[in-house]
């Protein structure tokens, strides 16, 4: 049943006034291509998730009003997901976290030049137009990992690619810091495999819009292509035979799925040197929560893990601390 819910905007400007008309269209109307092959959430549930829209949509202050109306629009038109009992969400938004280091760190001026990751000066851009649909916030936290790894020992791998956005990201960290360590870049270039019962917004297939020369073209502005490999397969059944014998500093996992996620960590990680950190993307996003079950699982059974969740989209894995 669609929620009630009043405008915040009062003498705001014509665009506000516009994103709060379509959010407040969508709340209650559930997505019908997406199905669920889970049980259904309990009815406490179905009223909780009515109100965190409700939440999303009232009583915001105008400044900060645009990502919260696109978030309203995004969430609103979604069903709520079976998990949602054992993965609650809210709303969390402040109007003093507004600083953005990334305008005033001029070493990425050439990477926004290429690639415009979404919110980068604060408005939404269309993924398909800049090369990435990894938001600004979670860009700047592999920018700051990969920047200050220089003296770890081991090579930097991405699992699940698409177009290369943030494997370009990684490139040019590499290189502004003089690093001279290898970069494995691994995708299926087939779009989304291993989804499951557990996966809400993924059913397989999704993001094969993508090619490997694609990929090697926009790594290549940024690194000599003698310091980067890219594995076409599914990882790490098929791609991973590259890691045997190495020693790794870096992961950023980006495959959007529970088992993917899972299998990905769980391999990679005896081969991670001390001080060596693992990204993991999509952690707490509405509609994957079979990453972030993935996670949590892999945090319980490897102590020797520092986990770090950010909340806008990641989670971190810090080797080397046994924390039992």
């Amino acid at each position: 049943m669609p929620v009630s819910v009043k405008s915040p905007f009062k003498r705001r400007s014509f665009l506000h006034r516009i994103l709060f008309s379509a959010a407040s269209s969508a709340v209650g109307k559930p997505n019908p291509e997406i199905k669920s092959t889970a049980a259904a959430p309990s009815s406490s549930s179905a009223a909780n998730f009515r109100k965190v829209i409700a939440d999303i949509a009232d009583g915001w202050h105008s400044d900060i009003a645009v990502d919260v109306i696109n978030t309203s629009v995004d969430l609103a038109g979604k069903q709520m997901t079976s998990h949602f009992d054992e993965f609650p969400h809210a709303l969390f938004a402040s109007r003093h976290n507004s600083y953005a280091p990334w305008l005033k760190d001029k070493r990425l001026d050439a990477y926004f030049s290429a690639i415009h990751p979404p919110y980068l000066r604060g408005v939404r851009k269309d993924p398909n137009k800049n090369g990435t649909i990894v938001d600004i916030y979670r860009c700047w936290t592999i920018w700051q990992v990969v920047t200050q790894l220089a003296k770890v020992e081991g090579d930097l791998i991405e699992v699940g690619a698409f177009r290369g956005g943030t494997s370009a990201l990684i490139a040019h960290a590499l290189s502004i810091t003089k690093q001279s360590n290898h970069l494995f870049i691994c995708d299926t270039f087939r779009g989304v495999v291993k989804a499951g019962e557990y996966d809400d917004m993924y059913r397989g297939g999704e993001h094969s819009e993508t090619t490997i020369q694609a990929v090697t073209n926009i790594v290549a502005s940024f690194l000599p292509t003698e310091s980067f490999s890219i594995e076409a397969g599914v990882f790490p059944e098929e791609t991973g035979q590259f890691v045997s014998g190495r020693r790794f500093k870096f992961a950023h996992l980006d495959v959007d799925v529970y088992q993917g996620t899972k299998d990905s960590a769980n391999f990679l990680w005896s081969h991670f040197s001390p001080g060596g950190v693992m990204v993991f993307d999509d952690y707490g996003l509405y509609g994957t929560e079979g990453v972030t079950r993935a996670v949590e699982e892999f945090a319980a059974e490897h102590t020797d893990a520092m986990m770090i969740y950010n909340f806008n989209g990641q989670a971190m894995a810090f080797k080397g601390l046994n924390t039992s």
